[in-house]
């Protein structure tokens, strides 16, 4: 049976402990904490947790007076500010030019103007290359830093900044999962929200280890927690080998 909404997702996890031919000692609240738990695991780890995009930020007099880029909270990264038509290029060379997404200067360019004038292939590689040296060193890449805990960019040098300027943002953003209905069919995701809900009736039942119910059932919360504990570790590990991106590598 498809899982396709929050809803659907915790009768699933529930299902899956044993309700409803097995009471699960946990309140609703506390379920959904551990739905929100899962959920912040799979964002912040994930790789399908996330999604990469160019984010436009227009500046307001708070981020000018504190000299900082306010995000929303579901960006989870900043890669770069996205490299613009620098003010060298278009002052000092003329008109701009145009690229294509991948950030090259247009093939329609090229034939339209340069190849017609008869400049060969490797010429205008030489030519364009030229041009992003030379903006490189005009206008180096603005070095940055992202705080999560506030959701803001710095910048690492003095840049100029001033109200309802516009910036590009190359960023990673959380999945909207009210939009992303597949999330819930995540097989990891609904083997982890399952494990942190049994950690949970594990902790609640503890204190009543070893009870023993008019039916006859022993309770043992313990050995429910520690069952969950272990589970736990095997599934974080799993995120980490298996669904985490590969750490970047830092030379200096």
């Amino acid at each position: 049976m498809p899982v396709k909404t929050r809803e659907e997702f915790i009768r699933y996890c529930l299902r899956r402990l044993g309700h409803p031919v097995i009471q699960i000692n946990v309140d609703a609240d506390q379920v959904e904490d551990r739905i929100d738990e899962a959920l912040r695991y799979y964002k912040q780890y994930h790789y399908d947790g996330t999604e990469r995009e160019i984010l436009r930020v227009e500046l307001d007099q708070w981020m000018v007076d504190h000299k900082a880029i306010k995000l929303p909270s579901d960006v989870m990264s900043v890669l770069s500010v996205v490299p613009t038509i620098s003010e060298f290029e278009a002052g000092l060379l003329g008109a701009p030019y145009p690229r294509d997404t991948a950030g090259s200067i247009s093939l329609n360019f090229y034939y339209g103007s340069v190849g017609t004038s008869g400049m060969s292939m490797k010429g205008y590689a030489a030519y364009t290359t030229q041009i992003d040296v030379m903006s490189w060193l005009f206008r180096p890449e603005r070095a940055l830093t992202f705080r999560r805990q506030n959701n803001t960019v710095t910048f690492d040098l003095s840049v100029a900044m001033q109200k309802d300027q516009v910036f590009l943002m190359e960023v990673y953003r959380a999945v909207n999962v009210e939009q992303a209905e597949h999330i819930w069919e995540d097989l990891w995701l609904q083997e982890f929200a399952t494990c942190l809900v049994k950690l949970q009736w594990g902790s609640n039942l503890i204190k009543y280890n070893g009870v023993q119910l008019p039916t006859g059932i022993v309770l043992d919360g313990q050995k429910i927690y520690d069952d969950a504990v272990a589970e736990r570790e095997r599934l974080l590990e799993r995120l980490r080998n298996e669904f985490e991106y590969p750490t970047d590598f830092f030379l200096g």
